[in-house]
This record gives structure tokens, C-alpha cells and sequence, in this order.
């Protein structure tokens, strides 16, 4: 363990937790207050992640790879690669069509353009720069997750602002929650 490098992981924590993508369709699937839902699944997710790193770190110690399940070999290394497989994937696949969307609405491109460009750009970068599975994590998270963060609680003190009082509540949690966001995405930055 290298103390230096406490904030170099930012990224990658900052990907795990990075559900905003989903809290519309968890508005519309949950009929319960949607603060207390994202707070137990951010404390449940965060253990999940907890066990995992203290067993593979347990369990392997310095062998542990960058993608931990790769220390795992036989019938039951192929089911735990499959793991990473479907979370990266995934995320891909929607955060490729929520990019696509945007697209279409800002740009008014239509869904062939959109589509090219949501695709492809990912792709290239892949293609030429050659990042590493967690660099892409990371450099993906510091910089979309971070301008997320920022956007999504601009808007938040925005409306908290109008006379309306659309969302109720304060504005400090929120300048704390994007100002810690930016520092350690900036750290992160620096440390890479």
C-alpha cells in the first residue's frame, strides 16, 4: 500500500457509485420516497463493494490484478470474469443511449447520427489510445461523473431557489457534495 497514492482510486469509486443515469426509472419504479431508496442501495452497494475488495485482497493479496476476478482460473475464473463482462457492458450500453438521447435533443441529430457518435467516439478512444480497463473507469468517472455532479446540483440550487419550491431544502449538502466531487477528481487527475 503506497500512502501517496490515497486518491488515485477516486474514479473508480466514484464509477461504482455513479447510479444518476437510473433515477428516473427509479422515480417511476419505486413508491416510496426516492431519498431514502438511493441512500440504502449507496449503503448497500458500498458494502457489496467493501466484502468483495477484503476477500479478493484477503484471499490474493499482491496478486490481486487490476480486474480482480483475472487471479481466478478454471470453470469458476470464467464464471468471475463474466462479472466485470456484464458490469462494463452494461453501463456501455446505457450510458451509450442516454449519450445518444442527449444528442438527439441537444443537437437535434437524428438517431443514426447520434447513435454513430455515441458509439464510435468510445470506440476510438479504445482503439488508439489502448487505456486500460481501469483507466477507463476512472478517466471516465473524473470527468463525465464529476460534470454530472456539477450540472445536477446547479440545478438543484436553482430550484431550490425559485419561489415555487420545486426541491425542498437547503443548498449547503449540495456545495459540499460538488465541491468534494471536484477536488477529488482533480487530485485524482494530478495523481495519474
Amino acid at each position: 500500500v503506497n500512502p501517496s497514492m490515497w486518491a488515485l482510486p477516486f474514479g473508480v469509486i466514484l464509477f461504482a457509485f455513479s447510479s444518476w443515469t437510473s433515477v428516473p426509472e427509479t422515480i417511476l419504479a419505486v413508491k416510496r420516497k426516492i431519498v431514502r431508496t438511493v441512500i440504502e442501495s449507496s449503503i448497500v452497494i458500498g458494502l457489496l463493494y467493501l466484502v468483495f475488495t477484503a476477500a479478493f485482497v484477503g484471499a490474493f493479496g499482491q496478486d490481486v490484478s487490476e480486474v480482480a476476478t483475472n487471479v481466478m482460473h478454471g470453470p469458476i475464473g470464467v464464471v468471475a470474469n463474466l462479472l466485470p463482462l456484464f458490469t462494463f457492458t452494461t453501463s456501455y450500453l446505457v450510458l451509450g443511449l442516454v449519450v445518444k438521447d442527449s444528442l438527439k435533443e441537444a443537437y437535434r441529430l437524428n438517431n443514426y447520427q447520434a447513435w454513430i457518435l455515441a458509439i464510435l467516439v468510445p470506440l476510438a478512444i479504445v482503439i488508439f489510445i489502448k487505456p486500460t480497463f481501469i483507466d477507463v473507469l476512472s478517466i471516465a468517472a473524473l470527468i463525465a461523473d464529476t460534470l454530472a455532479i456539477i450540472l445536477i446540483g446547479a440545478a438543484v440550487i436553482r430550484a431550490r431557489k425559485t419561489k415555487e419550491g420545486i426541491v425542498p431544502g437547503g443548498i449547503l449538502l449540495v456545495i459540499i457534495t460538488i465541491v468534494a466531487t471536484l477536488s477529488g477528481s482533480i487530485i485524482a487527475l494530478v495523481m495519474r
